[in-house]
C-alpha cells in the first residue's frame, strides 16, 4: 500500500512540475518578438508540446488544457508559422472532443478555471 501510494505521489509531483513547465515554455515563446532568432527553434518547442499533450487520455488533456488554454490561445494571436498553425488547429479540434463529450463538464470540480 505504502509503495502504492508513494508512486501515485510522485506521479502527481512529477505531472505538477510538467504542467509548470509546460506553462513556462509556451509563456517563453509568447514572449520572444517576432525577429528573434530564438522565436524559430521555441516554435519547434510549442509544436511538440502541443503534439504530444494532444496525445494523452481525455482526463490528463483536460486538465492540462485547463492549465494552458489562456497562453496557447495567447499564442494564436501571434504571428507564427504556418507549420504551428496547422499544428492548432488540430490541436483545437482535439479538444473538441472531451469537451463536447460532456466529460469536461462532469469531472472538472478540481480544475483551476480562469
Amino acid at each position: 500500500q505504502r509503495r502504492v501510494r508513494a508512486r501515485v505521489d510522485d506521479w502527481q509531483k512529477t505531472e505538477l512540475y510538467l504542467h509548470k513547465l509546460t506553462i513556462e515554455s509556451f509563456e517563453f515563446f509568447l514572449m520572444l518578438e517576432e525577429g528573434d532568432k530564438r522565436r524559430e527553434c521555441w516554435s519547434d518547442v510549442a509544436k511538440l508540446l502541443l503534439k504530444k499533450m494532444a496525445l494523452l487520455d481525455d482526463q490528463r488533456f483536460i486538465v492540462i488544457l485547463a492549465k494552458c488554454y489562456n497562453q496557447i490561445c495567447s499564442i494564436i494571436a501571434q504571428e507564427i508559422s504556418q507549420d504551428l498553425q496547422v499544428v492548432l488547429s488540430k490541436f483545437f479540434l482535439r479538444a473538441k472532443v472531451p469537451l463536447l463529450s460532456g466529460y469536461a463538464n462532469s469531472n472538472t470540480d478540481h480544475l483551476p478555471l480562469r
